[in-house]
């Protein structure tokens, strides 16, 4: 019982961290193979761009979603959910001589882990196709192996120093005045 206690006192104690990419790139594998690069845009939401290809299929998938972030209480874990735009034109079986498009929204539910300069995300993704197509529905999983770029420390970094470039620009030019003192 102690143990149990000292377990969930140091959990609670841990502080809450969200993605620790500002920017990532690198490929998804699953039921779609392709690449994928996520951007973070706002405190706890990032921008996904993902172009991916079937295994089996005859089909060129193009999605862009929206995550928002949800901080587990281990750094740099965290779950996220969204949803997106997603459009696939792919070649049907039948007739080999035409392209079909579809097009529809979908929705993501998924955890990502960083560690150093590696992001690796699971997901799980159902569209919903729009319009008069074939299919209404479809889904796809998979596994994404990112290289965090820009991490979010590194932004910091930036930030700062242009601050402190900015407050060493707005110095007068004769040393302090009186009021400073």
């Amino acid at each position: 019982m102690r143990l149990q206690v000292s377990i969930c006192l140091l959990i609670l104690q841990l502080p809450l961290f969200g993605q620790a990419y500002f920017t990532a790139g690198g490929v998804r594998l699953g039921t779609e193979n392709g690449l994928t690069v996520k951007q973070r845009v706002l405190k706890h939401s990032t921008v996904e761009l993902a172009i991916l290809s079937g295994f089996k299929t005859d089909y060129l998938s193009m999605g862009l979603d929206y995550h928002r972030h949800y901080p587990i209480f281990i750094k740099n874990l965290n779950l996220y959910t969204g949803i997106g735009l997603v459009a696939q034109r792919f070649q049907p079986q039948v007739d080999l001589g035409s392209v079909s498009k579809r097009h529809g929204i979908t929705f993501t539910g998924g955890i990502e882990a960083t560690l150093g300069r590696v992001n690796v995300a699971w997901d799980y993704k159902p569209m919903f196709f729009l319009g008069n197509t074939d299919r209404l529905f479809a889904s796809n999983s998979g596994i994404s192996i990112r290289y965090v770029f820009v991490r979010n420390k590194d932004v910091k970094k930036w930030e700062k120093q242009k601050n402190k470039n900015k407050r060493k620009n707005n110095e007068p030019l004769f040393g302090r005045n009186k009021r400073s003192r």
